[in-house]
């Protein structure tokens, strides 16, 4: 049997009302077109940045918590009660997580982009609020996982991890004001490394175990060397947060070598995974993913080598790009346009209503934007690089452009539901 098979037995008895995922999806998708315009407006910010409130910090944060956190809460919120064999005791934590998280960027971008400092740290206690309360939520879902012990693993950790992010981010929005922490910037960079590969980072891991085998119809990877990855890559994890902490270059190359390791298992399972599958053309979603886990890798590496000195001065601007933007964002629209089908689909199901399909436009869509998103993305390293703000307002244009054509190509996977939407429990 499928993995495929196996995970979607009985979902539609553990599913969210629609309203639920989606709004965290919606986020994500009007989150990403908003990232490549800030980006566009505030050019010359992006490539001088080097720290302190700046609308780079806003255009980081639009990224990480509107895209890509948003992303992850609402995938978590509805992959796994279905994972775990267990359904969330009540939707309205899950409405009140989005409400929080919605408040809190707000707030969060206002104050860095007004340059208001409280409107800025209420900002961030609200999103430390919704982190928390989605943190008690998934907790409790984990306590007794059911099938798919590896993905819980993974996402187990990924929420230890993400306490820890948000505690992290409070402090830091409350040092602006209070100028309690000894080292802003050591603490800033263990705040990256916790958000970027702790908590997000293995949480995609952890539901690439799910997805990828979903998608390609194959068998669930082998749990034992995906144990081993989880584990170096923990390892990792805390060697780097310590190494930022207390400015330890040998602490920082080590999780960098261990980083390097676990992506090393973690690829090889995926590889596998794609061969073995039953459906081999997974269409331009698995072009976004595949260069997704090229940059993460090169991450990992640009990482070592801004520890030991050995990247110049604006290498750090290029590792975030790395991460963030080449891994992260790469993996979740490739999989969201993935997620997005098949979760109309399955609530139509439930429904039983008639299954509608995508307009013959949708492929162009997505061509056009994973061709505008690898561009942009390609412009940005090179604005990293040379420091020219011309090309970061390129990859401003060109990523709105392609941001654009994803907005689109989500509201026409979304319309048949919400013309003719399942009844809400």
């Amino acid at each position: 049997m499928t993995l495929a098979a196996g995970f979607l037995r009985g979902a539609t008895s553990r599913l969210l009302p629609v309203s639920v995922p989606l709004r965290f999806f919606a986020l994500a998708v009007l989150s990403q077109l908003g990232l490549w315009l800030t980006v566009f407006i505030y050019a010359e910010a992006l490539t001088a940045f080097r720290g302190g409130l700046s609308p780079a910090l806003g255009a980081l944060h639009i990224l990480t918590v509107g895209m890509l956190a948003s992303t992850v809460i609402g995938a978590s919120l509805q992959i796994l009660p279905v994972a775990t064999g267990k359904a969330l005791p009540a939707v309205w934590p899950a409405r009140l997580i989005f409400w929080l998280l919605l408040a809190g960027l707000g707030g969060f971008l206002g104050g860095v982009l007004g340059f208001r400092l409280l409107l800025f740290m209420a900002g961030g206690a609200a999103l430390g609020l919704a982190l928390l309360l989605f943190a008690m939520l998934i907790a409790a879902n984990l306590w007794r996982p059911g099938a798919q012990r590896v993905a819980a693993a993974y996402a187990g950790a990924g929420l230890m991890a993400l306490l820890a992010t948000a505690a992290l981010g409070v402090a830091l929005a409350l040092d602006f004001e209070l100028g309690w922490i000894p080292s802003h910037a050591r603490t800033a960079l263990a705040h990256l490394v916790l958000g970027g590969y702790g908590f997000m980072g293995l949480t995609a891991l952890g539901f690439s175990h799910v997805l990828v085998p979903m998608f390609a119809l194959s068998k669930a990877p082998a749990a034992r060397p995906a144990y081993l990855a989880l584990a170096v890559a923990l390892a990792g994890i805390v060697s780097g947060v310590a190494g930022a902490l207390v400015d330890s270059t040998a602490l920082l190359v080590a999780a960098a070598a261990c980083g390097l390791v676990a992506v090393a298992v973690h690829l090889r399972l995926m590889r596998h995974s794609l061969q073995t599958g039953m459906r081999k053309r997974l269409g331009l979603s698995f072009v976004l993913v595949r260069g997704a886990w090229v940059a993460l890798p090169l991450s990992l590496l640009t990482g070592g080598l801004v520890a030991v000195g050995w990247a110049g001065q604006r290498a750090g601007l290029l590792f975030g790009i790395l991460l963030f933007g080449g891994w992260l964002q790469s993996f979740v629209t490739g999989t969201l346009q993935r997620i997005l089908p098949m979760l109309v689909s399955m609530h139509m199901v439930a429904a039983r209503k008639r299954k509608t399909w995508l307009e013959p436009h949708a492929d162009r869509l997505l061509l056009v934007h994973a061709v505008a998103h690898g561009l942009a993305l390609a412009a940005l390293l090179i604005a990293a690089l040379t420091g020219w703000s011309g090309a970061a307002r390129a990859a401003g244009l060109v990523g709105s452009l392609g941001a654009l054509a994803f907005v689109a190509f989500s509201a026409d996977t979304a319309a048949g539901l919400l013309q003719n939407p399942p009844r809400e429990g």
